[in-house]
C-alpha cells in the first residue's frame, strides 16, 4: 500500500468521504466538521489524491462483480412484470 492509499484509508476511518462526479473530487465529513489535522492532510495532498481517486472511480465504474452459480436467480421487477403479462396473454411474450 502506498502513502496516498494509507492516508486515504486513515481519512476514511475518521469519517471523511470522497465523491467523484464529472471528473471533480468532492470531500466531506460524515461527522459534519473536519478536524484541523484532516484539513491539513487534504490540502497538503490534494493534487495527489485527485488522480488516484479518479483512477479508482473509473476502475470501479466498469467492473461487474460475478455472482455465485445457482440453479435459481432472483428476477428483476421488469422480468416479473413480463411473467405476469404472459399469464394474461398466453404465448404473446
Amino acid at each position: 500500500m502506498n502513502e496516498i492509499e494509507s492516508l486515504l484509508d486513515c481519512l476514511l476511518a475518521e469519517g471523511v468521504r470522497f465523491s467523484v462526479e464529472n471528473g471533480e473530487v468532492s470531500v466531506f465529513s460524515s461527522k459534519g466538521k473536519f478536524t484541523e489535522d484532516q484539513k491539513r492532510i487534504i490540502l497538503a495532498h490534494k493534487q495527489e489524491f485527485k488522480p488516484y481517486l479518479l483512477r479508482e472511480a473509473k476502475r470501479k465504474q466498469g467492473r461487474i462483480e460475478p455472482i455465485v452459480a445457482s440453479s435459481r436467480y432472483a428476477l428483476s421487477s421488469a422480468q416479473r412484470r413480463l411473467w405476469v403479462l404472459s399469464r394474461f396473454e398466453r404465448g404473446s411474450t
